[in-house]
């Protein structure tokens, strides 16, 4: 299921329902309900999809439906993740190309297959951030062009100043940054954005805020720790974070 809501444009919402075909070859059919309505369709043909593309975990922006294959690679020209035109009712491909993204870092060099380490939307921005290694704390945010031509630099992230002020970053005897970035957080108008931020866990249950404008760091809060069945990047925990949205549309 994936919420296509946006209360900036419209108070209704549109729900929509991916599921197995049993009348085709083709394994995955989607159905929509509507708020207006008050009713379920199917809608279109059934299609398929790459292998591990998560349904489950969607980007509603540019008025689509993003699913994410979470083992595509960013640097394989042969593999892409899908998405879906609400108003339109159209499945699209979306290539992971090397002119849609560029790397991160030494661009004439080979840089090795990898996945992203965060997606998210905020304030109608679609942001894909890349840390190629553990061992920096230097890398960029990416942001999609609207027309969807490509992935372009909108930030570059320097967490050295965290690493300074919060010594257990690094991890004893090298050099492997630990952090894990939870969201990111678009504040302003286009010209005018000192407000924007990411939000980031470190070891030791602290949550972090990062100020690109100025590279400044602020704890927000700090959480006693707590026993999770997975663990990621030695002692940080998967956290799900969600974006608070006010409004009055009923939902």
């Amino acid at each position: 299921m994936s919420l296509a809501f946006d209360p900036a444009r419209s108070p209704y919402y549109k729900v929509v329902c991916v599921r197995q075909s049993k009348t085709s070859d083709n394994p995955f059919q989607i159905e929509i309900y509507s708020y207006e309505t008050r009713l379920w369709r199917v809608s279109g043909q059934p299609f398929k999809a790459p292998q591990f593309t998560k349904f489950e975990n969607c980007i509603y922006w540019n008025g689509c439906v993003h699913w994410w294959n979470g083992f595509v690679s960013l640097w394989n020209d042969e593999q892409y993740t899908l998405y879906f035109k609400v108003e339109e009712e159209r499945v699209e491909q979306l290539p992971m190309t090397r002119k849609n993204i560029q790397a991160v870092v030494m661009p004439d060099q080979d840089l090795p297959e990898q996945v992203a380490t965060y997606l998210g939307e905020s304030q109608g921005h679609w942001h894909l951030i890349d840390v190629y290694s553990d061992s920096t704390c230097l890398f960029n945010v990416y942001e999609m062009a609207r027309d969807y031509s490509g992935w372009f630099v909108k930030y570059h992230v320097d967490l050295s100043a965290i690493s300074t002020i919060y010594t257990d970053t690094i991890t004893n005897g090298s050099y492997d940054y630990r952090f894990n970035i939870l969201s990111l957080v678009r504040r302003g108008q286009e010209e005018e954005e000192d407000g924007s931020f990411l939000v980031l866990e470190i070891p030791g249950g602290k949550i972090v805020r990062y100020n690109f404008a100025d590279k400044s760091v602020v704890k927000l809060c700090e959480f006693d720790p707590i026993v999770h069945r997975y663990y990621y990047n030695n002692d940080l925990k998967y956290i799900s974070t969600f974006s608070y949205m006010e409004s009055f549309a009923s939902v």
